[in-house]
């Protein structure tokens, strides 16, 4: 499937990666340098719409439906180890060859896990708003909790009480949701809805804390956080850049901004990436 925004063609693909279909958003030029976004939880692909619009006249842009969203199938076990494995497997399909990363939230947490497991195959990452430290402020009843085979049951139990109040929750994000027009909802509550594995990502997440090996991230970085983020504290921007010694880090901290900067605040955020992955 193909649709166009504006002067930009976006096409809809899938393929076999690691024995999952996954479904992507593909745009722009396969001899450009190659872009790939990974989203945020209850998320996919098309949250990134405006974004692979914008970068897509100097990028070759493409962005999946991590596994259990959008339509790409579900994963079993559910593991940043076999989230990466599959990640692998997607890039190793795409014949990309390096690549720059971006992720938001969840995705970004994806981002650096991939970068740590397979270096050479990662050229700059683009870090917004990610989901890293929070699992190393957990007490350690709740991470002993999280590996109980009952946890992603009484998970999904609170996700599906949360669908409830879907209007608010898909709102609940934004500094500013009044700014945006019914379209915008359409497409988050859509989203929402084919999130299968929301409860397997907050399972996930609450077991996989990275902080002792960021310090093997040696590519540059870019930190993009909004500083009325409701979701996670902007504070750990700053954290974020010091446990990455070895990585230069552009750190940008949006105001007017809440935990998807790449909607909220898209124009500073194009303007960024811009310069951030131009710049040698």
């Amino acid at each position: 499937m193909t649709d166009v925004d504006g002067a930009c063609e976006i096409s809809t693909v899938t393929m076999k990666a690691g024995g999952i279909l996954t479904s992507y958003y593909e745009a722009g030029q396969e001899n450009s340098e190659p872009l790939l976004l990974l989203h945020g939880m209850s998320s996919s692909a098309d949250t990134f719409r405006e974004l692979i619009s914008e970068l897509a006249q100097s990028y070759w842009i493409v962005a999946p439906d991590i596994p259990g969203f959008g339509g790409s199938e579900d994963m079993r076990p559910y593991t940043f180890f076999h989230l990466t494995r599959w990640l692998r497997a997607f890039v190793v399909e795409l014949g990309t060859g390096p690549v720059h990363l971006a992720g938001h939230s969840f995705g970004g947490a994806l981002a650096v896990s991939y970068a740590l497991a397979e270096p050479d195959d990662v050229r700059k990452l683009v870090l917004l708003a990610p989901s890293i430290l929070r699992p190393g402020k957990y007490p350690p009843w709740l991470r002993r909790f999280a590996r109980s085979s009952v946890t992603e049951w009484v998970l999904e139990l609170g996700i599906s009480a949360s669908r409830v109040m879907l209007q608010r929750q898909m709102r609940a994000a934004f500094y500013n949701p009044s700014k945006f027009d019914p379209s915008l909802w359409e497409r988050r509550k859509r989203d929402y809805l084919r999130a299968r594995a929301s409860a397997a990502v907050l399972r996930a997440s609450a077991l996989h804390d990275i902080r002792d090996e960021l310090h093997r991230i040696k590519q540059p970085s870019c930190i993009i956080w909004g500083t009325d983020d409701p979701v996670l504290e902007s504070d750990d921007a700053a954290i974020l850049s010091d446990l990455m010694p070895g990585s230069y880090t552009d750190l940008h901290l949006l105001t007017e901004c809440g935990h998807i900067p790449h909607i909220e605040q898209y124009g500073q955020v194009i303007e960024i990436l811009q310069y951030f992955l131009a710049t040698e």
